[in-house]
């Protein structure tokens, strides 16, 4: 804390310029700063699971497995949620086009693309 602090005050006195430092930044909210972490929140886990997150991350990336595991649950259900309010959003009568199916529907488009292909080709060889 006192280093900062001490390179601060000396660059303070070297250039009268940097004297708005101190105005924007006092030298309290950058100590401040320097001591932020990241929220930590203790969860009682059983003996067994920590023995497994153990044998598949190794002791020391408990925390990172852990997060990683959460964070695509967290997506997971964001997701399986998005899907229950969407349900039954989808109506056949709106989608002529797939009345035969999709794979009906994409053979069709990649048709239409090959032909247009064939055009430019023949476009091109004319000029």
């Amino acid at each position: 804390m006192y280093v900062i602090y001490r390179v601060l005050h000396d660059m303070n006195q070297l250039c009268p310029f940097t004297g708005w430092l101190h105005e924007w930044f006092p030298a309290s909210a950058i100590l401040k700063a320097s001591f932020m972490r990241t929220p930590r929140k203790l969860i009682p886990i059983p003996p067994r699971v920590v023995a497994g997150i153990d044998k598949i991350a190794g002791p020391k990336q408990r925390t990172s497995f852990i997060v990683d595991l959460l964070e695509r649950e967290i997506r997971r259900h964001d997701q399986m949620e998005a899907l229950r309010e969407a349900a039954g959003c989808w109506k056949d009568e709106d989608h002529p086009e797939l009345a035969q199916g999709s794979e009906a529907w994409v053979r069709q488009m990649r048709q239409q693309s090959a032909g247009r292909l064939e055009r430019l080709q023949q476009l091109r060889e004319a000029e």
